[in-house]
């Protein structure tokens, strides 16, 4: 979609291929992070100063799932969700940053012999851009350094990395409150504009369950 425009009794959407949409109401779920980076240039007329403003104050989460499938398991095999810890971090490490990575156990839940590190908050934002190569390796030196092993990455079959944050039509996983959000920010932003023809819905504008 490239452009919303009111024509006062109905809405228009235009989409990249010249698709023309008609109809007497549009309900946008576009993801808050696309929303930041375009809503101004994206419906015509411009939105209200408080919807632009809503857009600007909530916070769009960085979060990467990175699988990686092992020839073998060589983790506990009963606990679904497994926390891991490490000691001190050598300066020159490429590892991830810090002590602490969640991973969930595949092979509990599916007889697979995988694992899912959770990278959200700092970790995500660290892995922003970095090639999967990097980040796949980063996590295995975590788990060799918490779990006290080598040579993991021999056991390595394949690895994917989510990334959300990069893909331009998500350009983010979710929407959380930040320094200076408030409930009203919510609220703006799952009013309706344009007299009712346009209405915002999706993740961002429910500020119970947020995220």
């Amino acid at each position: 979609v490239i452009s919303i425009v009111d024509r006062q009794t109905h809405v228009q959407v235009v989409s990249a291929s010249g698709t023309i949409v008609e109809a007497k109401c549009c309900v946008s779920t576009i993801p808050l992070g696309c929303l930041q980076a375009s809503a101004d240039s994206l419906f015509h007329p411009k939105l209200s100063l408080e919807k632009m403003d809503a857009i600007d104050s909530i916070w769009t989460g960085s979060y990467k799932k990175v699988f990686l499938t092992f020839q073998k398991v060589f983790w506990p095999t009963k606990p679904p969700l497994i926390g891991l810890v490490r000691g001190k971090v050598n300066p020159s490490s490429k590892s991830i940053p810090g002590h602490y990575l969640l991973v969930n156990n595949l092979w509990a839940k599916s007889g697979v012999a995988s694992l899912e590190a959770i990278l959200c908050g700092d970790l995500g934002v660290w892995a922003f851009k970095k090639s999967d190569e990097t980040i796949q390796h980063a996590v295995i030196e975590f788990l060799e350094s918490a779990m006290g092993l080598s040579n993991v990455i021999d056991l390595l079959v394949s690895g994917q990395v989510s990334r959300w944050e990069e893909d331009e039509f998500s350009r983010g996983t979710y929407s959380t409150y930040r320094l200076g959000t408030m409930d009203q920010h919510v609220d703006a932003l799952r009013a309706a504009e344009w007299d009712g023809r346009l209405v915002f819905a999706g993740e961002p504008t429910e500020s119970e369950h947020m995220g």
